[in-house]
């Protein structure tokens, strides 16, 4: 046992954790996190997990020619997020490039990597039969026997036998302690990050609700510059954003806030963002002036959510939701633009029904 492994494992396990925090801002982690993931969300989930388990290979501590090292973390945390075919698919990325790197070693890792992403898929597969979540103690039991298995393998496979059972003895305490412990604290942090989508949500409902509480008998006349001035000022009363606008198919209907000074009612649609949303029929995100697309230099909006307004399959307007320099547009604004846009489509609709 070699115990002066474990401040060098334990400093590289951190930055893998840092790795895969970055990742949860990634729209097909959280979507993995909400349980609505596609397949191709559970692609990219394999590409981020591969490459958090390479990264754990080579930023491990090369140790009688082999590596003391934290790839297990990201295969094992991608099986219990994702089911045994992300894990798999994850650990097999992972053992193929862990093969090619070499070593007496080289397939008993590479298979250990492959066998650990299934068993964490199973657990998954497991505790969703059952409606258990999957908390940091499972983790850390799964990461612990995940190791274990390792060395099982590691005993089974590499030769000659009394090298890998030397390597054994120096490494196995070491990487069992810190990547079990590694794999709790991601999972801490996952769900943390699962905690913060439910916030927004809940936030995001609470916040449409007040919107449609006050706006929904201005809508029940159809989409005019009376009723579209009303419901851009309740918007903008409600929520932490600089403007609102609200236009038809070609001309400006309102805009409240930040650069009402020459974005008119009445003027034609002038910026590019919207053009395109009337066009492509999907919610648009503009990061900055030149994706806006407005053509007064003075302008001071920087960046900007635009949802196409429906009927009857036609995108009959567009809903815009801007933020200036002093702040940026966030994921709660996301969701209630998108609510906004559905729930004003939809009263448009029940409107022309009405009429």
């Amino acid at each position: 046992m070699n115990l002066e492994l474990m401040v060098p494992l334990a400093e590289r396990t951190a930055v893998l954790i840092v790795a895969a925090l970055l990742c949860t801002r990634v729209r097909a982690f959280r979507s993995i996190l909400n349980q609505r993931a596609t397949r191709r969300d559970h692609a990219v989930m394999v590409l981020i997990f591969s490459a958090i388990s390479i990264l754990g290979t080579y930023n491990g501590i090369w140790h009688q020619d082999a590596i003391a090292n934290s790839r297990v973390i990201g295969t094992v945390v991608a099986g219990l997020l994702a089911g045994p075919w992300v894990g798999f698919l994850t650990g097999l990325v992972a053992g193929i490039h862990r093969y090619f790197l070499g070593g007496f070693t080289d397939l008993a890792c590479a298979v250990s990597t492959v066998s650990e992403g299934l068993l964490a898929g199973l657990v998954y597969t497991y505790c969703r039969s059952r409606n258990r979540e999957i908390g940091w103690q499972t983790a850390m039991g799964v990461g612990f026997v995940a190791e274990w298995l390792q060395m099982g393998i590691i005993l089974l496979l590499a030769a000659p036998y009394e090298q890998a059972l030397a390597l054994v003895k120096s490494i196995s305490v070491p990487m069992s302690v810190v990547n079990s412990l590694g794999i709790a604290v991601l999972i801490i942090i996952i769900d943390l990050a699962r905690k913060e989508e439910d916030r927004i949500g809940a936030l995001q409902a609470q916040l449409t609700l007040q919107v449609a509480d006050k706006t929904l008998s201005y809508l029940r006349q159809g989409l005019n510059e009376e009723s579209a001035q009303k419901v851009a000022e309740e918007i903008l009363r409600t929520t932490r954003v600089a403007a609102v606008a609200i236009t038809d198919a070609k001309t400006v209907l309102a805009h409240v806030g930040a650069g009402s000074a020459h974005h008119v009612a009445g003027q034609e649609i002038s910026t590019k963002a919207t053009q395109d949303v009337l066009e492509t029929r999907q919610v648009l995100i503009a990061h900055n002036r030149e994706e806006i697309g407005c053509k007064n230099p003075h302008c001071t909006l920087r960046s900007a959510i635009l949802v196409p307004l429906m009927r009857r399959r036609e995108t009959v307007g567009v809903l815009k939701l801007y933020q200036d320099r002093s702040r940026k547009l966030s994921a709660v604004d996301l969701e209630l633009v998108r609510g906004l846009g559905n729930l004003i489509s939809t009263q448009l609709e029940l409107a022309e029904l009405e009429k």
